[in-house]
């Protein structure tokens, strides 16, 4: 998915943050977030974790679930709420 069509997407459902090449939004008690692929304009990584849950590099937790596209991601958090 294009990056623009991607942003449009999110925003129609949360408002987005934008860290680097990091896009995020808060849905519901969900965080989805996204990638920006690189050089190209298309988006990668897509996935969702509760708002509450912080990766901890220590103990290699990483609370993230992936998701094979924006849609899925987006479907989960508002259908998890």
């Amino acid at each position: 998915m294009k990056l623009d069509n991607a942003i449009k997407k999110l925003s129609k459902y949360a408002e987005f943050k934008q860290q680097g090449q990091q896009f995020s939004a808060v849905i519901g008690r969900y965080t989805v977030t996204f990638f920006k692929n690189g050089r190209s304009d298309e988006i990668t990584c897509m996935s969702t974790r509760r708002t509450i849950d912080k990766s901890d590099m220590m103990t290699d937790y990483f609370p993230q679930m992936y998701h094979p596209t924006l849609s899925a991601a987006i479907k989960y958090a508002i259908f998890n709420k």
